[in-house]
Formats: C-alpha cells, structure tokens, sequence
C-alpha cells in the first residue's frame, strides 16, 4: 500500500495494481473487521462513485503474517487523504 499526493495505490497478490484518485475518495478509516472483540481492524475507503472498499491489510492480529508498519501507514493514509482534499478544496 502506497501513496503521494494524488492517489492511493497498492498491488494485489494476483490481478492488477488497484489505484484510487484522492478526489475520488470521501472517507478513509480504520474500523473493526466484525463484532468478535478479538478481530483486527481493517482500512475502509468509501469512493464517490464504486462505494466502500476494504484494503488488503489486517491490523492488530496477532500471529498474522503482515506487514509490521501497517499501523503507521495506515495512519498516514488516513492524513494524506486528508491533507489531498483540504489542499483541492481550496
């Protein structure tokens, strides 16, 4: 999962690299995956147009194989999101 000051983009085990246009998004959060009070978070796009997405990454399971900054980026997902709607909407 990476991104820059226009889009989001990551690349799935099989199939084509999935990209998301920042003015294309209105909310990016990190939520429970269900209602087990053991169950990882998970990062939940919602788009203008194709609706909510869930990205690839579980957060906060333990013993999972996973990337151990996903945390972080998704933190920082979250703030570039933000900080790429301010900037077009002003």
């Amino acid at each position: 999962m990476s991104s820059d000051e226009h889009e989001l983009w990551w690349s799935p085990l099989w199939g084509r690299r999935k990209r998301f246009a920042w003015v294309d998004i209105t909310n990016v959060e990190v939520v429970k995956k269900n209602e087990r009070a053991n169950a990882p978070d998970i990062v939940r796009i919602t788009r203008r147009v194709h609706g909510v997405c869930v990205l690839p990454v579980l957060i906060g399971l333990p013993g999972s194989r996973r990337d151990p900054d996903v945390e972080a980026k998704a933190v920082d997902l979250a703030t570039a999101w933000r900080t790429a709607t301010e900037a077009a909407t002003k």
